[in-house]
């Protein structure tokens, strides 16, 4: 069997590359958030910059894990204000600080050569154990008065999570390292100002701030291939602040939902209880009255915005929320419109407001004035009632509140419902094992003022869902399916990962379709992961057919035994070699690009991520995360974009409109349902209300279905009330297909199955309809059960021909047909 590949042979810069390169550069500085700037810190001027913390040469692009991304080069903060043609004044510190982090380096490659030599030939335990034993990098030596040559510091504290491990509420992690602290002691005394850079995985505690008292702080997040450039872009005024941020921000861990229950702290690490319910974020801060140091959808900018005149009009089931924004400022800038729902009191606990609407204008000049117009469904409204299985908005007033942050609001008008209006009627889906009692919520303080109130007089068409799948499948596909004897049919349904011979080859791809039905007309299709861009081998020699497909393993994996079997299955070089190349873009991750609250800019990351997917041959990108920022502490928290569904849900779906866009390929929404945390992730069951699960962990994703089309759902490891969500039908095909309309194929995450983890064949009879990445052991346990009956022809068939008609609908196939 010859393999196809179609990545360029070429390793001159493309085009394409060149353009997504300025697209990422652009995604990352409109997604960083000013946090604070006082004495006029920021922006940075004099050509001149002092730059401190391990984050200047050692910036962290993104987390480690599956969402990993080689792009050719990246840009660290050093090298973007040189870029900015900026002369960096501390040389000596920086260069003191390589020295350091070498000689550590050298010790720690020491130390892991001889911790995994040990014989072990559990690869996927070995890749597990080092991927724990991360090295720690140095902070740097003592900064010195003949580092001072500016009036302003600017420390670039980072941190750095990854899949398979959650963060610690410890120094060094989500607390500041005592070394950081005497550098930022130290800073404070030597220079006039100081600007604190956040170049981290996810949030940290500020608390230091109040002794330390910097002049300016900004959130970077993890910036991606550009970061460095785009950071630079911001700081010296070259760009604006625009971003907001995409979570609250508590002043300390203690702040957030039952934070010492949260995984292994409640004393059992296979039973997380959600008692916070649907109070995730901003709703839990205001129900609980705790104060955050900085609320959701906050940021500042260089220049300022007036928000007036906001009007609320009905059109049937929707309602239209007009505003102006005038830039009252001195700099072109954008801004970010937000629209609040308080929910009145009535027979269940709601919380006290939740965003239904947000629009980010153009860049407004100084004086000008935009109007901005954002329409949303009455139903969002609505509040899922457990005994009654349905959706209902109480009758009562619901105030609409517009402003630029979740506590910078004012009251536009009221919706009134002079009766409670259902809007949708369901059947459990995952009722829960336990009694999860309501966390009282308190009401937002009222205004004095009386809005005007716009009456709802009818609209909403209630549904009615019909919990009988029968999908319909075009005649190609049936002919297919009907060629097809026992053992294709389980062949289909179990995927490959990187062993086995390949008709469709992309180096490096994560998975694939089964290549053995070939000479029935049923090619393979590849997957490769994500989010943070197409995660593939950069560089790899052409030899045509092959059985392994070796990705890049990061450096920190290639130790001891594991450097060994990776040497051995590695493709050897010959001279004259072929090569295949396969620059990807990293974007920024998820949490970042959320901050940016830019639907059409995530549209064009999605178009400019399938020309990529186009070029390398790969069908499904495995992304985006869509798990809700219910923690912290969460190890894959960049992967996530945010602790609100409503924004998770819109920014998932422009961005698989847009990768849809491009024609044969699509996104794979994961991980599908409350895999938001690392620790026991392939044992834990998430305890929670069906309301809670509705209201908030299914809610992104039923907004991203219903409005992005994704062509795949990947099913998270955990258990969900205590069944595997993969082996839940109520889930898969109840909500996922009957309510929500999902039209592609629902996959399982990587060896989900197995002992202690959900059971291969259930997947199928489940909804489940492939299984990832599979092996002969798991198609003949699916191929028993089919024959003796324990699988059904129903469930069987379905799942093999949505997995047929994702084949033929993908670009591979259809360039296939026309070679």
């Amino acid at each position: 069997m010859k393999s196809v590949v179609r990545a360029p042979k070429s390793d001159a810069i493309s085009e394409r590359e060149e353009k997504n390169r300025a697209l990422a550069r652009r995604v990352c500085a409109q997604g960083i958030v000013l946090l604070k700037n006082e004495h006029a810190a920021l922006p940075l001027t004099g050509g001149k910059v002092s730059l401190f913390g391990r984050g200047v040469r050692y910036t962290e692009a993104g987390g480690t894990g599956s969402g990993e991304v080689h792009p050719r080069t990246r840009v660290n903060v050093e090298q973007g204000f040189l870029n900015a043609g900026w002369q960096v004044c501390t040389g000596r510190w920086l260069d003191e600080l390589d020295t350091l982090y070498a000689e550590a380096h050298r010790k720690w490659e020491e130390e892991t050569d001889k911790l995994f030599s040990r014989p072990c030939f559990d690869f996927t335990r070995l890749m597990a154990e080092a991927q724990a034993h991360c090295f720690r990098a140095p902070y740097g030596g003592a900064i010195k008065e003949e580092d001072v040559q500016t009036d302003t510091a600017v420390y670039v504290l980072t941190r750095q999570a990854g899949e398979g491990g959650d963060r610690r509420d410890e120094e060094g992690d989500f607390l500041i390292a005592a070394e950081e602290l005497e550098h930022l002691r130290r800073l404070k005394e030597l220079f006039p100002k100081l600007v604190l850079v956040i170049n981290s995985a996810g949030m940290i505690d500020l608390t230091f701030d109040e002794e330390i008292g910097a002049d300016a702080i900004v959130y970077m997040v993890q910036g991606g291939m550009e970061g460095g450039n785009a950071l630079a872009d911001v700081l010296t005024g070259k760009e604006n602040f625009c971003g907001k941020l995409a979570d609250t921000w508590g002043r300390n861990y203690g702040q957030y939902p039952f934070a010492n229950e949260y995984g292994s702290r409640n004393g059992d690490a296979l039973h997380d209880i959600y008692k916070e319910g649907i109070f995730i974020g901003y709703k839990w801060f205001e129900s609980a009255g705790f104060m955050p140091r900085y609320p959701f959808g906050y940021g500042l900018s260089y220049t300022q915005f007036r928000i007036s005149d906001a009007q609320v009009s009905l059109l049937g089931g929707r309602a239209v929320v007009a505003a102006k924004v005038k830039n009252v400022g001195e700099k072109a800038g954008r801004e970010v419109v937000q629209v609040y729902a308080a929910l009145p009191k009535g027979s269940i606990v709601k919380e006290a407001q939740r965003l239904v609407a947000f629009a980010k204008t153009e860049e407004l000049a100084p004086g000008a004035e935009c109007e901005v117009r954002m329409l949303f469904e009455l139903s969002v409204l609505a509040s899922y009632f457990e005994g009654e299985s349905r959706y209902k908005i109480e009758k009562g007033d619901y105030l609409l509140r517009v402003g630029n942050s979740s506590e910078n609001l004012q009251t536009a008008a009221a919706i009134r419902f002079r009766e409670t209006v259902t809007t949708e009627l369901c059947k459990s889906a995952a009722k829960a094992r336990m009694e999860i009692p309501d966390f009282p919520a308190s009401a937002l303080t009222e205004s004095a003022e009386e809005p005007p109130v716009a009456e709802y007089t009818g609209g909403i068409v209630m549904r009615r869902n019909e919990y009988t799948y029968h999908p319909k499948f075009d005649q190609k596909t049936e002919d297919l399916y009907k060629a097809l004897r026992a053992r294709d049919k389980a062949r289909l349904v179990v995927g490959a990962g990187y062993f086995g011979k390949t008709y469709n080859l992309t180096y490096g791809a994560v998975g694939k379709t089964t290549s053995k039905l070939l000479k029935k007309g049923i090619p393979n299709i590849n997957m490769c992961d994500g989010p943070q861009g197409v995660n593939l081998t950069p560089r790899a020699a052409d030899v045509g057919s092959k059985w392994f497909t070796m990705p890049v393993v990061p450096e920190n994996l290639r130790h001891g035994l594991l450097k060994k079997l990776l040497a051995l299955f590695s493709p050897k070089e010959k001279e004259g070699q072929a090569f295949r190349y396969q620059y990807c873009t990293q974007w920024p991750c998820e949490t970042l690009v959320a901050q940016t609250w830019d639907c059409g800019l995530l549209y064009e990351m999605g178009r400019a991520t399938g020309a990529e997917l186009l070029e390398t041959g790969v069908t499904l990108w495995l992304a985006p995360g869509m798990n809700l920022h219910r923690n912290p502490l969460c190890g894959r928290s960049f992967e996530y974009y945010s602790e609100d569904p409503l924004l998770t849900g819109k920014l998932a779906a422009s961005l698989s409109q847009g990768v849809n866009s491009c024609g044969g390929i699509g996104v794979t929404y994961k991980h599908f349902v409350c895999n938001d945390r690392e620790e026991e992730r392939r044992r834990m069951s998430a305890e929670i209300s069906e309301r809670a699960l509705r209201e908030a962990h299914l809610k992104a994703f039923e907004i991203a279905v219903k409005e992005g089309n994704p062509k795949a759902v990947m099913t998270s490891y955990n258990r969900v009330n205590g069944a595997y969500v993969s082996n839940t039908r109520a889930l898969c095909v109840d909500v996922l297909r009957c309510e929500w309309g999902f039209s592609g194929i629902v996959m399982t995450d990587w060896f989900a199955t197995g002992k202690e983890a959900a059971s291969a064949e259930e997947c199928i009879s489940s909804g489940n309809d492939l299984v990832m990445p599979g092996s002969g052991s798991v198609q003949r346990k699916i191929l028993r059960a089919y024959r003796r009956g324990r699988i059904r022809e129903a469930d069987m068939a379905c799942s093999c021909k949505l997995i047929l008609r994702t084949i033929l609908e993908s670009a591979v196939y259809t360039d296939g047909r026309k070679e």
